[in-house]
Order: structure tokens, then sequence, then C-alpha cells
């Protein structure tokens, strides 16, 4: 190979590495304790060492802001949740705002999801942040 199309291949190797390792920093979020809030397609993983993707918004039927509704409504997001390799798995469950979830890898909760309330005109589903807890469970389910 020529001198020059080495140097070219380098640059190009190199500018892909630094692309991929700050587009894996600004999706993971690692967290410290068991309550993490993330995006959509944001990845984070908890203390206990279980991750979770918020996937879809499903729907979001909550009273809008400024106005009085006789049903309170909910919003419904699915979630991935893995925990390390010994589950070798992924898991896909549906969650609604606080109503905890039993899942393979303990209960997970929907705490809250920003905006508190939906506007009258739908709001785009990238600028929602969805807080989850989990209390993992002491071994993993069959």
């Amino acid at each position: 190979m020529k001198k020059g199309t080495i140097i070219t291949l380098i640059i190009i190797v190199t500018i892909f590495v630094i692309a991929t390792h700050y587009n894996i920093q600004k999706n993971i979020q690692i967290q410290y304790t068991n309550t993490i809030s993330l995006k959509l397609g944001q990845v984070g993983v908890t203390a206990s060492g279980i991750t979770i993707t918020p996937l879809t918004l499903v729907s979001d039927s909550r009273c809008p802001t400024g106005y009085d509704c006789v049903v309170a409504g909910d919003v419904i997001v699915t979630a991935q949740l893995s925990a390390g390799v010994e589950y070798n798995s992924a898991y896909t469950y549906r969650f609604s705002e606080r109503k905890p979830v039993a899942t393979k890898f303990g209960t997970t909760t929907l705490l809250y999801v920003d905006p508190k309330s939906p506007e009258l005109t739908p709001t785009d589903p990238n600028k929602y942040i969805f807080t989850f807890s989990i209390e993992p469970s002491t071994r993993p389910s069959k």
C-alpha cells in the first residue's frame, strides 16, 4: 500500500472510533441508584446492573394543562430490560405511571413522566423523560 492510502485509512478509522465513542457516551446513562431518568432510545444502567431502555411511547391520555378532565388518563411506554451476561436476553414490558410491574429482574415502576401533563397538541415523543425505579429481585426468576 502507498503511504498516503495508509494515512487516509488511519484517519478514517480514527474518526469512526471517536464518532462511535461520542455516540455511545451520549446514549448511555449509568446511575448509582436504582432510579433512572431516560428519553426514548436512551440506555440506562442502574446500580444493580439492570439495563433499561424506553422504546415506544404507546399513548398519553393524561389531562392537558389548563383543562379539567373527568378521567385523569394515563401514559403508557414500552421498555426493554436486561441484566448482565447470565440472563443472556432482553425482555420488553409495558409500563403505566405509578403501577409496579413484576419483571424477570424484579419490580419496575414508571415513577413519573415529564412533561407532567401533555399539551393539547401532541408533544414530540423524543422530548419525554421517563423516570423508572427498579427494585431488583434477590434471585433471577425462571
